[in-house]
């Protein structure tokens, strides 16, 4: 199983955690973020065991994951966190099957993304 981890300026953690007729959990944190005026300082994967950590105090973060599938093959669930600098969004990608690690970089938009300035 896999999830994301957020460590908050006010020295809290949120672990993702999804609940039956509620909103996502990141739509959730980002709601909590700009409710409470916080930051996320720090963002983490967690998968099969293995964390993997997004650099400190980014301008924002960013996670999703998506499902893939080839012909007659087993669905992948593939998990991925991000941060960005300047106008880039870094993200790294995670099979959660072939624990294959690979990185994207595109431009920082969309509604995925929690900006820290937003929440100043």
């Amino acid at each position: 199983m896999s999830k994301w981890i957020v460590s908050l300026s006010d020295g809290s953690t949120v672990i993702e955690k999804w609940e039956e007729g509620k909103l996502s959990p990141w739509i959730r944190l980002k709601e909590m973020c700009k409710e409470r005026n916080l930051k996320i300082t720090q963002l983490r994967l967690q998968v099969n065991g293995k964390t993997y950590t997004s650099v400190k105090g980014a301008q924002g973060y960013f996670q999703s994951c998506f499902v893939a599938q080839d012909l007659g093959e087993a669905p992948l669930l593939r998990r991925g966190i991000g941060y960005v600098n300047d106008s880039h969004l870094h993200i790294l990608w995670v099979d959660d099957k072939t624990n294959d690690v690979w990185c994207e970089v595109r431009k920082a938009e969309g509604g995925a993304i929690i900006f820290n300035k937003d929440n100043e």
